[in-house]
């Protein structure tokens, strides 16, 4: 960066911390003689107030009044039974429910009536929605319909099960191949938008899901809009000055409410790639404003500086998505996917020296991470034998009570265990979720098993001695391992994944 623009982003961003009719004064007195840098930063600051405050400093969706009172769960709306809410977005609620015509789950969006009951605004709508309806991609969420029933829209789409980018983040770090494959089917994603001329518009971790097969598609095309090729001139549908989108994750046009295509998509994609490869936004600020006041003026750190890790090229990647500058982007997805898809490639056909060291010793121990499944859950199925003796040993409540309690938390953690191993080996991608979900359980099945072997020891302990001391030491020995050498044996054959850096706050 040169020193010139180094300054004007320092001004600008010292001047947008201050309180609003202070900056420009502060700009008048910091730039001195230096007309150049005068006029850049007041240029900056026109374009950054021209988004009101209520927008900067609010998710988009708590600046739209929602769709209606929620509709509660067995409800009916035309042919759709309602079955839960699934949450909230920028124009309007959104539910799991069944198509009773064709007996499958969908996500019903219910428009806001300020989108819906007005006319300019119903017409732009429904040209999304024949826009989203023409997109045919395994990475896109399906547009079914768009409904009208007792005078109210709601628009029918592909409901997607799985887990958010935003959830597989806050899991912690993302290993670089997770990254590029996840990069690359997004930007195959986008290209077949692209080509039938439909823009996101509001690109971000949020929007798109992780599902139980490894892929990832992109929800909510509700924003999007589709770009007129030809008479650019025409009625735009889309208010002057109308913003739609995620504050931080917007391109410098969208901010300042100017037409957009494909490329603002470019900009919006480059952000979420940073956040996925480095766990931090590009352009966190302090506030929403601060943020909004870097996307204009500021150039992101190099992934290399915050990840040292990271490929060069992935740098030369990001770095060319975020160009302020809509002409010096990629000016198509497929030239980006295909940059993408060149590095994943390469990253696999020659594997670094620390990654080809590592991999005897990692699969030694996913090995016996395991061995040690199956053989706690050996143990626990064996032990219940081992439990039944001892209710015949000393016939009381307490046996029964402790018995049950036994098989009870033995077959609840081996499940738990069966379920781990079969998720290891089937299904990668969804393997550390389901094993952070399902450790506090092991955890606490592995605690009451062992208190409760000790338990029935100390009450069958004069009847039974032997016996007694086979419990006892078990129990023991299961709390034990459940503390110290589950925890080690997990740790070691899949490392939790952890950055270096703070992770970025979520922008809704």
């Amino acid at each position: 960066m040169s020193d010139q623009r180094r300054r004007i982003n320092d001004l600008f961003n010292d001047a947008i911390e201050r309180p609003e009719n202070e900056r420009r004064s502060f700009v008048v007195e910091r730039a001195g003689s230096d007309v150049e840098l005068l006029s850049e930063v007041l240029s900056l600051l026109d374009s950054h107030h021209r988004v009101s405050p209520e927008f900067l400093e609010e998710p988009a969706a708590r600046l739209v009044e929602p769709s209606r009172p929620s509709l509660e769960p067995g409800s009916q709306i035309g042919n759709y039974r309602i079955e839960r809410e699934l949450g909230q977005g920028g124009m309007g609620i959104v539910y799991l429910a069944e198509d009773l015509r064709l007996g499958r789950k969908v996500a019903l969006k219910a428009i806001a009536p300020s989108f819906s009951h007005d006319e300019k605004r119903r017409e732009r709508l429904r040209k999304e929605a024949r826009a989203a309806a023409r997109l045919s991609h395994a990475g896109i969420a399906t547009v079914f319909a768009l409904e009208e029933i007792d005078g109210d829209l709601y628009i029918a789409c592909e409901y997607v099960p799985g887990r958010t980018l935003r959830a597989e983040l806050e899991d912690g770090e993302m290993g670089v191949d997770r990254v590029l494959d996840v990069a690359a089917r997004l930007a195959r994603a986008l290209e077949a938008a692209h080509a039938q001329q439909v823009v996101h518009r509001d690109l971000k971790p949020e929007n798109v899901v992780s599902t139980t097969d490894g892929g990832v598609k992109i929800l909510d095309f509700g924003v999007a809009r589709l770009v007129e090729p030809f008479d650019r001139a025409s009625m735009r549908l889309t208010e002057a000055g109308m913003l739609v989108g995620t504050p931080a994750y917007m391109s410098p046009e969208q901010v300042e409410g100017k037409e957009v295509d494909s490329r603002s998509d470019v900009f919006s994609f480059g952000v979420m790639l940073y956040e996925l490869a480095t766990g931090v936004h590009p352009f966190e600020g302090t506030s929403q404003a601060s943020t909004i006041g870097r996307i204009m003026a500021a150039d992101p750190s190099s992934l290399k500086q915050v990840r040292p890790a990271l490929p060069a090229e992935l740098d030369r990647i990001v770095r060319k998505c975020l160009r302020k500058r809509p002409e010096e982007r990629y000016q198509s997805t497929a030239d980006l996917a295909l940059d993408l898809e060149h590095l994943a490639g390469r990253r696999r056909s020659t594997p670094s020296p620390a990654a080809a060291a590592a991999a005897p010793a990692q699969a030694a121990a996913i090995r016996w991470w395991r061995v040690h499944q199956v053989s706690v859950a050996f143990v626990y199925a064996v032990m219940s034998a081992f439990a039944w003796l001892a209710t015949g040993r000393v016939k009381s409540d307490w046996t029964q009570v402790l018995f049950f309690v036994y098989v009870g938390a033995a077959a609840l953690n081996g499940t738990l265990r069966v379920h781990l191993l079969f998720t290891q080996r089937h299904n990668v991608q969804a393997f550390r979720g389901e094993l952070r979900r399902a450790r506090p359980w092991l955890r606490g099945s592995d605690i009451l098993i062992g208190a409760g072997l000790a338990a029935l020891g100390l009450v069958v302990g004069r009847a039974a001695t032997p016996l007694a001391i086979a419990l006892a030491s078990v129990g023991a020995g299961s709390i034990i391992a459940s503390l110290a050498a589950e925890p080690a044996t997990t740790d070691a054959a899949f490392p939790r994944r952890q950055s270096g850096v703070r992770r970025a706050t979520p922008r809704r």
